[in-house]
C-alpha cells in the first residue's frame, strides 16, 4: 500500500469518527497522516484543511492535542503550499484559535488568511463573519457589525446555494447575537426558504441549523413562543435530513427553554441523559449544565448547583462564550446572595456586567443585571445600582427583547425600593410580574411577586399586609408544585414570621458536601483512579484542567491523601470505584 493508498484509508476512518461524533479519533487519524506521511503538498494542504475544520468542532475535547494541532497547521503553513490553500488552512486555523480561546491570536491569523482569499468569496466571506461574532474580544458591537457588513461584497460573489444558505444563517446569529432586531428580518428568509421542497439536502440541512440557530438565540431574547416554534421544525427538519449531529443541540435547547417556561418535571433526568451521549457537542453540554445548574439551585441542591455553574462559568469564560457566561453567572450570584456574601456575588457578575456593556451586547443582561444591582444594593452603593439601572436601560431602548425589558423593569424597580420609593417600586414590580407572565416565565414571575409582597410587608397597613400574606401563600404553592422547593421553603419562612400557618416539608438530603466528594469530584476521583492524566479527565469531562485540578486537589484534602497513586488507593478501600456519588461514602474518618 502507498503512503497516498494509506492516507486515504487513514481520511476515511476520520471521516467515519467524525461523522460519529468522534472529533477526537478523526483528530488523531489526520495528525498521524499529516505527521506520518511523504504526501504531495496540494494532498497535504487539504488534509490540513480538514484537520483544521475538524478541530474546530469538537475543541473543547481536544485538550492535550490542541497545541499539537496549532503546531501541524502551522508547519503545513510555512511548507510550499499555494496561496489559496494557504489562505484556507490559515482560515481554520484561525476558527481552532477563537474555540480555543486565543482570541488576539485568532484575529491575527484570519485577518492574515484573507489576503489569501480574493479568489474563493465562499471562505473570505465566511472569515469575515467569524470577526462579526461577538464573542472574546472586548471589542464593541460596532466593531464587530462592520466585519458583517463587509462580508457583502464576497457573499455577493458566492454562486453555491449551500454556501449562501449558510452564510445567511451566521449573518442572522451575529447580528441576534449583538442584540440588534436586524436580525430578525434576516431570520425571517431562513425560515421562508426553509418550506421549500425543492433544495437538496445539505441545503435543507444549512436550514435546520438556520432555524435552531434562531430558536436558541430567540430563547435569550425572550421569544419563547416563536423560539418553540422554530426549534419544533428544526428538529424535524434534522430527523428528514439524517443531521444527527446537531440533534442534541436542538434537543437540549428545547430543554432550556422548558426551564425557562416553567416545564419541569423530568426535565433533569432528560437533560442529563441527552449530555451524556457520545455525540453531544461541546457547546450544547455546557448548555445542559447550566439547565442542570438551575434546576439544582431552585430545587435546593445548592452545592450541585454551585459546583455546575461555576464550571460552566470557567469553561465559558475560557473559550470567550459570552452569551454562555451570562446565566451561570447571574444564578452563581443569587446564590452567593443568599449566602449573605454579596461582595463575592458582585465579583461574579461584574466582569461580564462591564463586558456586555462595552459590547452594546444588552439583550444577553438579563440574568446577570439583576443579580448585579442587588448586590450593589446588599453593599450599601445604592447609587453605582442606580447607574447600572438606567445604564442597562438607556442601552436596551425599545429593542424588542422581551426577558432584557422585564429584567430591566425589575432592576429599576429593585432600586427604587433601595432608594426609598416604595410607591413607585410598587408598580414597577407590578409591572414587571406580568412582563414575565405574558412570556411566559413563571419562575422569575413568582420571585418577582416575592420581591412585591416585600414591599408591601415592609409598610404599616394591615390592608396591604393581609393582601401580601394571601399573595404570598399562592406564590409558595405554585412554586412548591413547580419543583422550586428552595425558594417555596423560603418564601414558608416568611408566611411564618407573619404567623401563617404553613405545613414543614422534610425531604431529606443536605445543602453541601461537607467530608463527601461531589459527584464531579467523584468523577474526576474515578478517572485519576483509572489511570488518566488530569489532561485526559478535562477532555473527557469537557472542563478546562485548572478546573480538574481543582477539583482533585478537593477530592485529596476529603479522603486525606497527598499523592494520585493514594487516591486511587483511598477511593478503592472506601468503595468509591464503580459505585454511585450518592451512596459511596468518603468522609476521612471511613479511609483512615
Amino acid at each position: 500500500m502507498t503512503g497516498d493508498d494509506w492516507a486515504s484509508h487513514a481520511e476515511r476512518a476520520a471521516d467515519l469518527a467524525l461523522a460519529a461524533g468522534h472529533d477526537r479519533t478523526a483528530v488523531v487519524f489526520l495528525l498521524e497522516i499529516l505527521t506520518a506521511s511523504d504526501l504531495a503538498d496540494d494532498r497535504r494542504a487539504a488534509l490540513a484543511g480538514t484537520l483544521g475544520e475538524t478541530a474546530a468542532w469538537g475543541s473543547a475535547a481536544l485538550d492535550d492535542l490542541a497545541d499539537r494541532v496549532v503546531g501541524t497547521l502551522r508547519t503545513v503553513l510555512g511548507s510550499g503550499v499555494s496561496s489559496a490553500a494557504r489562505g484556507e488552512i490559515r482560515l481554520s486555523l484561525g476558527r481552532l484559535l477563537f474555540q480555543l480561546g486565543r482570541f488576539d491570536a485568532a484575529a491575527d491569523e484570519v485577518e492574515v488568511a484573507l489576503t489569501d482569499l480574493d479568489s474563493r468569496p465562499d471562505l473570505a466571506a465566511r472569515a469575515m463573519t467569524m470577526m462579526a461574532f461577538p464573542r472574546g474580544q472586548d471589542w464593541p458591537a460596532q466593531r464587530h457589525r462592520r466585519w458583517l457588513d463587509r462580508s457583502g461584497e464576497p457573499t455577493a460573489r458566492v454562486t453555491s446555494m449551500e454556501t449562501r444558505i449558510s452564510l445567511t444563517v451566521d449573518r442572522a446569529s451575529a447580528l441576534l447575537m449583538m442584540g440588534d432586531v436586524a436580525g430578525w428580518q434576516v431570520a425571517e428568509e431562513i425560515t421562508v426558504v426553509a418550506d421549500r421542497a425543492d433544495l437538496a439536502t445539505p441545503e435543507r440541512r444549512q436550514l435546520a441549523r438556520g432555524l435552531m440557530n434562531v430558536g436558541h438565540l430567540g430563547v435569550a431574547w425572550g421569544r419563547y413562543q416563536e423560539s418553540g416554534r422554530l426549534l419544533g421544525r428544526a428538529t424535524a427538519l434534522m430527523r428528514a435530513t439524517g443531521y444527527e449531529r446537531l440533534l442534541n443541540s436542538a434537543t437540549l435547547t428545547q430543554a432550556h427553554l422548558d426551564w425557562q417556561t416553567g416545564r419541569w418535571d423530568g426535565l433533569s433526568e432528560q437533560v442529563a441523559a441527552v449530555a451524556d451521549e457520545s455525540g453531544t457537542l461541546p457547546e450544547a453540554r455546557l448548555e445542559a449544565q447550566v439547565t442542570l445548574g438551575l434546576l439544582a439551585l431552585s430545587s435546593g441542591e445548592r452545592g450541585i448547583a454551585r459546583e455546575r455553574l461555576r464550571d460552566v462559568l470557567e469553561e465559558s469564560t475560557r473559550r470567550g462564550l459570552i452569551d454562555v457566561r451570562t446565566t451561570p453567572a447571574g444564578a452563581l450570584g443569587r446564590l452567593l446572595l443568599a449566602d449573605g456574601e454579596p461582595a463575592d456575588a458582585l465579583a461574579v457578575t461584574e466582569p461580564i456586567a462591564h463586558l456586555l456593556a462595552t459590547k452594546g451586547m444588552w439583550v444577553w443582561a438579563t440574568d446577570v443585571l439583576v443579580t448585579q444591582v442587588e448586590a450593589l444594593v446588599q453593599l450599601d452603593r445604592t447609587s453605582e445600582a442606580v447607574r447600572w439601572s438606567d445604564w442597562f436601560a438607556a442601552g436596551l431602548g425599545d429593542t424588542p427583547a422581551p426577558a432584557a425589558q422585564a429584567a430591566s423593569i425589575l432592576a429599576t424597580a429593585i432600586t427604587a425600593a433601595a432608594t426609598g420609593q416604595p410607591t413607585r417600586a410598587l408598580s414597577l414590580f407590578d409591572d414587571a410580574k406580568h412582563a414575565w407572565a405574558a412570556m411566559p416565565r413563571p419562575y422569575y414571575e413568582l420571585l418577582t411577586l416575592e420581591r412585591l409582597c416585600a414591599v408591601r410587608l415592609a409598610g404599616d397597613e394591615d390592608a396591604e399586609t393581609d393582601a401580601a400574606l394571601r399573595t404570598l401563600t399562592t406564590a409558595e404553592q405554585r412554586l412548591r408544585a413547580m419543583g422550586a422547593s428552595w425558594d417555596a421553603d423560603r418564601v414558608a419562612r416568611t408566611l411564618r414570621q407573619h404567623g401563617v400557618d404553613v405545613a414543614r416539608i422534610w425531604r431529606g438530603g443536605r445543602r453541601g458536601y461537607g467530608d463527601h466528594l461531589s459527584p464531579r469530584e467523584f468523577e474526576v476521583v474515578q478517572l485519576v483512579a483509572a489511570g488518566w492524566t488530569n489532561r485526559q479527565v478535562a477532555g473527557s469531562l469537557f472542563l478546562s484542567t485548572r478546573t480538574v485540578d481543582r477539583h482533585l486537589s478537593a477530592a485529596m484534602r476529603k479522603l486525606g491523601v497527598t499523592s494520585r497513586t493514594a487516591v486511587a488507593m483511598a477511593a478503592h478501600h472506601a468503595g468509591l470505584l464503580g459505585g454511585d456519588p450518592d451512596t459511596a461514602q468518603s468522609p476521612r474518618a471511613d479511609i483512615g
